[in-house]
């Protein structure tokens, strides 16, 4: 019998395909079959028309003619909507048509039972759309949502964009985001993507998505060749496609705040204050602002080519045991020696007139609040030259780097949290760039 040729021995096993099956590759190559199919035809080949429903499909068919856009639609959600048949006569059917096709159109045939490659970036894109209302409904996007930054299948903004509509709109809205741009930045995104959906624990739909994808899911953990995401090495987890699956480990999926701790250029930050940490990580990301960092957000990890990057940082940053107060000290007593020794000659051809020398003394007492110079140390007197002053201000030697800027005359602009020292490297560019100079 014409209903049984999908059991006749010899047939291909790609023909042997479930219902779901059949009504998702039909939905993801819809284009191609209203472009190509002759609906009548098929519709009578296929002995549709035995019910009363079917008569009716069967006279407007006929009276739209044959290669009409509209009668293939038709016929399509003739096809794939919901019956009150018995799930045999629903199998029966669909078999019927795919005779249909293979014999009328062999083409169409080949590249829906997957015996031909076509555009399998199209239809892969397909199945998800197909499969949009599951994937929203089940799917939490923010728990898998470091696993698919780790695996480069959403950038920085999308990151942005689904956080923030999940925390206006709920998880479902979210969700629906980031499927329509799960495919947009890795070739691979397809199997990347069902990969991480296996290993957070959405098995079932994985296998209801792509059941090709999910056995071959199965036979990997059961030869062992899925790394456990746990307590296994950061590996890739090639597929036969050519994709690779990136593990995102425990600590960075249960606070992926810490994943953008940098040890700042390289140095051990052990005790330091969390304020002077954050004038490092502001600095940091300064100074990197030129680089590739669309990629760098709160949910990446640290890896071995920042290390590589502090250290030329490290290498290029002033030596941090350098004695900056001992060294002022020598300036300052070389500057009040040059002081001491200067003539109202001197002063006169420097360009100072009488008024400047004749100043109140009232005005630049220290205790006077409009005195500019009354927090500036004085120049060491020729008795005291001896004896280095003890210096007042200790400054961490970053903090010392941060201020160089200044030191060398520029004009700058520091700018870090509250409490993180800024006030100190303000001070420090004031005094000692200050000190020389009398009013």
């Amino acid at each position: 019998m014409e209903g049984n040729r999908g059991n006749q021995p010899g047939q291909s096993p790609a023909l042997r395909l479930s219902v779901e099956e059949w009504k998702h590759r039909v939905s993801a190559f819809r284009e191609h079959f209203i472009s190509i199919m002759q609906p009548l035809q098929v519709f009578l080949k296929a002995k549709l028309n035995t019910d009363p429903e079917g008569r009716v499909l069967q006279e407007e068919l006929q009276n739209m003619g044959e290669r009409n856009i509209e009668a293939a639609e038709k016929l399509l959600s003739f096809l794939l909507k919901e019956d009150h048949r018995t799930e045999a006569d629903i199998a029966a059917r669909w078999q019927l048509f795919g005779d249909v096709l293979k014999e009328d159109h062999s083409v169409l045939h080949k590249i829906i039972t997957g015996q031909c490659q076509g555009d399998i970036q199209t239809e892969q894109k397909r199945r998800i759309d197909f499969y949009t209302d599951k994937i929203t409904a089940d799917v939490d996007p923010y728990a898998i949502l470091p696993y698919l930054i780790a695996n480069n299948l959403l950038g920085q903004m999308e990151c942005e964009h689904v956080k923030s509509i999940y925390e206006q709109r709920g998880s479902t809205w979210s969700a629906l985001y980031m499927v329509g741009n799960i495919h947009r930045i890795n070739p691979d995104w397809y199997n990347i993507f069902l990969g991480v959906l296996y290993e957070q624990g959405y098995k079932e739909l994985v296998r209801i998505v792509d059941p090709d994808v999910y056995h071959k899911k199965v036979e990997q953990v059961s030869v062992g060749h899925l790394a456990d995401t746990h307590n296994g090495p950061q590996e890739a987890v090639a597929n036969d496609q050519g994709a690779a699956y990136v593990p995102v480990q425990e600590s960075n999926q249960l606070n992926p705040q810490k994943s953008r701790e940098i040890r700042p250029l390289g140095r051990d930050v052990t005790g330091v204050t969390p304020e002077y940490s954050g004038i490092h990580s502001a600095h940091r990301r300064g100074s990197d602002a030129n680089s590739d960092s669309e990629g760098e957000d709160d949910f990446h990890s640290y890896n071995s080519s920042s290390e590589e990057d502090d250290f030329h940082s490290y290498s290029s940053s002033p030596d941090p045991s350098l004695n900056i107060d001992l060294e002022l000290t020598k300036v300052k007593t070389v500057m009040a020696c040059t002081n001491e020794s200067q003539t109202p000659q001197d002063e006169a051809r420097a360009g100072l007139t009488g008024r400047n020398m004749d100043v109140d003394k009232a005005d630049n007492s220290e205790n006077n609040p409009d005195n500019c110079n009354a927090d500036v140390d004085r120049p060491a007197r020729s008795e005291e030259r001896c004896e280095p002053p003890k210096a007042k201000m200790q400054l961490y030697p970053d903090q010392v780097e941060l201020a160089q800027d200044g030191l060398a005359g520029k004009n700058v602009i520091i700018v870090s949290p509250t409490g993180s020292g800024k006030t100190y490297v303000a001070l420090h560019i004031i005094k000692v760039g200050c000190f020389p100079f009398h009013l």
